[in-house]
């Protein structure tokens, strides 16, 4: 017996997708939120050691506590990016199939774009103030063209990376010299 999905199906598989899309996106904004936090205090825990080592008064030499918080470091931003990552496909699938679903109901589709049976037509002098204009002059046709469109996700992970890219740099800065006390 085969269960034959109707327009209130639809609907409902399309709201359940969309929602779900939503509360993976809040989580990982939530998440990436706390790792960016913990990423900012290992930071200012490296700079805070830099600025107030004292030698006679320490049990660990300055090079072990900087590789131990650089490496710490690292693997929260390797985690925070392997959790963009895999958060931005699930979002990604999700909002896949909540438009193959939205497909399926025509007359929602059309409520949501705001499409319209009617087709408007322009008055002569919206023509003359506003012609067509080649593809290349169209903002939104230029833009869409010089850079593909970026997912939050994906901004989210240049920061990850900007992140590894300083506990990376820090250590290295203070076994060359740069970095000095």
């Amino acid at each position: 017996m085969l269960y034959e999905l109707k327009d209130e199906d639809y609907f409902k598989l399309w709201m359940y997708f969309e929602d779900r899309a939503d509360k993976i996106k809040a989580a990982m904004l939530s998440m990436f939120t706390w790792l960016v936090g913990f990423k900012v205090a290992l930071l200012s825990f490296i700079f805070a050691n830099f600025a107030n080592y004292d030698a006679s008064k320490a049990k660990l030499e300055l090079y072990v506590i900087v590789i131990s918080a650089a490496f710490a470091g690292l693997a929260i931003c390797w985690y925070s990016f392997s959790m963009l990552s895999e958060s931005g496909h699930h979002i990604q699938r999700n909002w896949d199939r909540s438009k193959n679903f939205r497909k399926r109901v025509f007359r929602i589709d059309n409520i949501l774009r705001g499409k319209n049976d009617k087709k408007e037509e322009k008055s002569i002098w919206k023509r003359i103030y506003d012609p067509p204009q080649p593809p290349l002059c169209r903002k939104d046709k230029l833009w869409s063209l010089l850079i593909k469109e970026i997912e939050i996700w994906d901004q989210l992970k240049v920061i990850a990376v900007l992140f590894g890219l300083a506990f990376f740099a820090i250590p290295v800065m203070y076994f060359f010299g740069a970095i000095a006390f």
